[in-house]
């Protein structure tokens, strides 16, 4: 039997939703006082999944306010949203349209809950971006000293790249850190899970588990391998590919209480 399932087109100020298959539906605001509002319409309206699109940002306090109000969170690529979209001949775009979508793809590609980072999964995510953007700071400032004549320019980009290949063997090791104190990667040896090693897969995605983030680290790595800024520590401690945890059941708890959602 297919979830009930609601779609949310999320914005910078608005959250748009809609419950598969037939409404349903209603409009949000983006803020605390409004996701409870939607936290409560879908236990109203016994929704089992609420399904958000990764726009890049502006759908992260929904996702956390929603799994601790006790609602399952689904996080979907965008692309692959709207892939479906023309493949269904849906060419016309209004939010309320593109939550229905999003609904609709969740039910067909039966989607799953993904797991919310913890603590370690954050700072481990958060670090490896900076490490990756020093990395990439580097070759930029590596390759334009070499279109540099002037000597006082070429001075500061020297002094610039002593700095950031600091910068980024002080992250190198705090990742290899993170990683060495991961209970799961502790658990494994270092290296997959069982269940992955035998073809398993983590159909939640997004937040969820530690696949995307460790698929960043070894990117990170390579990349700064290549511009000499890894250790022999982060070259051993960071060659781990995916890992995937089970999704745990929702919170339960949500107390609906007034609020003023836009009906439409």
């Amino acid at each position: 039997m297919t979830p009930i399932i609601c779609g949310v087109d999320v914005s910078s100020i608005s959250l748009e939703a809609f419950v598969n298959p037939a409404g349903p539906g209603r409009s949000f605001a983006n803020s605390a006082e409004g996701i409870a509002q939607l936290a409560c319409f879908c236990q109203q309206h016994g929704v089992q999944l609420v399904a958000l699109e990764a726009t890049g940002g502006y759908e992260k306090q929904a996702f956390a306010l929603l799994w601790a109000q006790g609602v399952a969170v689904a996080l979907l690529n965008p692309r692959a949203v709207r892939d479906f979209a023309k493949a269904m001949g849906w060419l016309e775009k209004t939010d309320r349209i593109d939550a229905r979508m999003i609904a609709r793809f969740a039910a067909v590609k039966g989607s799953v809950a993904s797991t919310p980072a913890s603590a370690e999964q954050q700072h481990l995510k958060a670090l490896v971006t900076r490490l990756r953007q020093l990395t990439q700071l580097h070759v930029d400032q590596r390759n334009q000293r070499l279109l540099v004549t002037d000597a006082t320019v070429r001075a500061s980009i020297s002094k610039l790249l002593k700095v950031v290949e600091a910068q980024k063997r002080s992250l190198a090791a705090k990742i290899t850190a993170v990683l060495a104190s991961d209970p799961l990667w502790k658990e494994t040896g270092g290296g997959l899970p069982q269940h992955q090693r035998r073809g398993g897969s983590n159909r939640g995605g997004g937040h969820g588990g530690y696949a995307g983030d460790r698929l960043a680290v070894e990117q990170s790595r390579v990349q700064a391998e290549r511009t000499g800024s890894a250790g022999p520590g982060q070259r051993k401690n960071a060659r781990a590919a995916s890992g995937a945890r089970r999704t745990p059941a929702a919170p339960r708890g949500a107390v609906c209480g007034g609020g003023r959602g836009e009906s439409s």
